[in-house]
């Protein structure tokens, strides 16, 4: 996987809010020398879009995307194997991830150590957000050589 719908991986954090039409709301990141008390250059970790409803991962010395965390309350539906990833609740997205591979012969699953379930052929990581008192789905996208949390 290269992209995730208009955001390519290895794009600079300017090109991601240009192709996003917005400014991020919220950047996280660090002080890489904080605890010798030296300024430092700070290292831009991650930018929340809320308008397109995706927040965008960085990596490498010059901040590149590297991966994609589509928001389960208002980001965009996407689909795998025909099977919608945003805003589920985790045991009707992990039933229909399983599901489908029993049905096909060379689906393979990976397990995230919270339990997920994920397809093994794409870098994919399901994560959860609260609305209210249930959870629903989050779907990450990451570059091929991204350490997945």
């Amino acid at each position: 996987m290269q992209q995730v719908g208009p955001l390519i991986f290895g794009m600079s954090p300017h090109e991601v809010a240009a192709v996003l039409g917005e400014q991020p709301a919220h950047r996280e990141g660090a002080f890489p020398f904080w605890f010798w008390k030296r300024s430092g250059v700070w290292d831009l970790r991650t930018d929340h879009f809320p308008g397109a409803g995706v927040s965008a991962h960085y990596g490498g010395p010059a901040p590149r995307l590297g991966g994609v965390t589509v928001h389960g309350r208002t980001g965009p539906q996407l689909h795998y194997w025909g099977i919608p990833l945003t805003g589920i609740p985790p045991t009707a997205l992990d039933a229909a991830i399983i599901q489908y591979a029993e049905d096909t012969p060379d689906a393979w699953l990976r397990f995230s150590s919270t339990g997920a379930v994920a397809p093994s052929d794409v870098q994919l990581s399901i994560g959860t957000a609260r609305t209210g008192d249930t959870c629903i789905s989050e779907p990450s996208f990451y570059q091929e050589d991204w350490e997945m949390p």
